[in-house]
This record gives structure tokens, sequence and C-alpha cells, in this order.
């Protein structure tokens, strides 16, 4: 099954490095002059130094931070730091205060991916990357691809960040769409 996972992220991110760049600067945008493989990599380096300050802060004062939408360390280029319970429930969100303290795992999105539940099972084996549609607020909200990468802080919960494709197709086609929602499965 991971080397299904690591299959199938290699060839997305083969796609999308086809592509080339990606969206205007908001916040889950990295830039139009950012390629694929820097965003990838910011995004990695984002969480990593989020895990590292909750792991020396304690959970609280980080989550504390994360929820700070003026933060200037756990938002940045682009990006910002949000952070789950292994229960489902967000724990922090800077730019969505409703989801805070309320499952999301049931949530799917336009293509039927459970994404929030693709999320906890790639940050319990550790971290990764996870991938789905969801509204642009740069783009008036607009349904656009996002790449996500999670990290396990602890057994208890873990950190997130992600990045719109907004070149990127957000729909797929129905014999997509099942595979998709069968590998979330």
């Amino acid at each position: 099954m991971r080397l299904i996972r690591i299959s199938l992220l290699v060839l997305f991110l083969g796609v999308m490095i086809s592509f080339g760049t990606c969206a205007d600067v908001a916040p889950g945008n990295n830039g139009a002059t950012a390629s694929v493989s820097e965003q990838t990599a910011n995004l990695v380096s984002f969480v990593d130094n989020a895990v590292a300050y909750a792991k020396a802060n304690g959970k609280d004062k980080a989550i504390g931070e994360f929820n700070n939408n003026k933060s200037t360390e756990f938002i940045k280029d682009g990006l910002y730091a949000f952070a789950v319970g292994f229960d489902g429930v967000t724990v922090a969100h800077p730019y969505r205060p409703d989801f805070v303290g309320k499952s999301q795992m049931d949530l799917v999105d336009t293509n039927g991916v459970a994404f929030f539940k693709n999320m906890a099972s790639v940050a319990k084996m550790g971290g990764g990357y996870v991938y789905y549609v969801f509204a642009n607020p740069a783009h008036d909200n607009k349904p656009e691809l996002k790449l996500t990468y999670v990290e396990k802080v602890d057994d208890a919960w873990w950190v997130g960040a992600g990045t719109y494709l907004s070149d990127l197709s957000a729909t797929f086609s129905q014999a997509s769409r099942d595979s998709l929602t069968g590998f979330v499965e």
C-alpha cells in the first residue's frame, strides 16, 4: 500500500512539475515564480519548523501561535500552519476559526475525496503529501487543487500546510474520482 501511495505521489508530482509554476500569492499560494519542486520543499521546511516549535514550546503555546492570524513565523510566503488532533478535531487554523473545535473527518472535496481522513492517515505514518480540491480565497473561493504536507507532532495531533496549484484542473473524470476515493479509503 505504501509503495502504491509513493508511486501515485511521484506520478502526480511529475505531472505538476510539467506545468511549471503556480498561481498568485495568497494564503496557501507560494507565488507565480515558484516551481512545484520549490513549493514542495518549502512546504516540508515550513511544516518541519512548525512541528519543531510545537515540540520545543508545548502544544498550548503552539496552538496559540498557529491560531494567530497575525503570526509572522507561521504565516509567511503564502503558507500557514494548521493543526488537527488524530480524533479529527481541528485545534488550530488562522483563517478558518469556524473549523476549530470541530471534526472535519467527514469533509469531502468536489471529487469525493475525504481529505481530512487522508491527511490524518498520512500523518499517522509520520508525514507526507496529500492533494485535494479546496476553495481558494485568492480566487473568489473557486475550488482549486491543493497540495498539503502533513507531519505528526506526537500520538495526539499533527500539523499541516498547503499550497494551491491553480494552474491545474480541480476536476477529474469519474474513473479518476473512483481511483482517488479508492486510494483514500
